[in-house]
């Protein structure tokens, strides 16, 4: 998206574009994930802090991608890491992810979550659901 940040957004869509535990239980629960992600698209060209002339960001680094995580995204990873010990899990999953985007109802992954009328409680639900039985 050629933005200066790595913002929750981002995290979003890369849940979004890969078959794993957070978009399953999203297309479980009846969510269009092209809407979602055109949704936080959209969102995110309203606020968008664009790169400065054109340079380029090596994003195949780690540790380049972490250093323009924004305090938002953070806030997200400290989430998940919170959300997987509660569940009694060694590993951040996906699902664990998605569950730390929804803690912020100010980011810009929780607006289109919340936009598309998405049951963030179902959510919630469907990942608790992931460990029982």
């Amino acid at each position: 998206m050629r933005n200066a940040y790595l913002g929750t957004e981002h995290l979003l869509l890369g849940l979004l574009s890969t078959r794993c535990a957070a978009s399953d239980i999203l297309v479980n629960l009846g969510v269009d994930l092209a809407a979602l992600e055109r949704k936080t698209v959209e969102l995110v060209g309203a606020r968008t802090r664009p790169l400065k002339g054109g340079g380029e960001i090596d994003m195949n680094s780690l540790g380049a991608a972490f250093d323009r995580a924004t305090p938002r995204l953070n806030q997200a990873f400290d989430r998940a890491r919170i959300e997987a010990a509660q569940l009694h899990r060694d590993e951040v999953g996906t699902e664990h992810l998605l569950l730390g985007l929804l803690h912020d109802p100010a980011s810009v992954a929780a607006e289109a979550i919340k936009s598309l009328d998405i049951d963030t409680r179902a959510i919630r639900d469907r990942v608790k659901n992931l460990y029982q039985g």
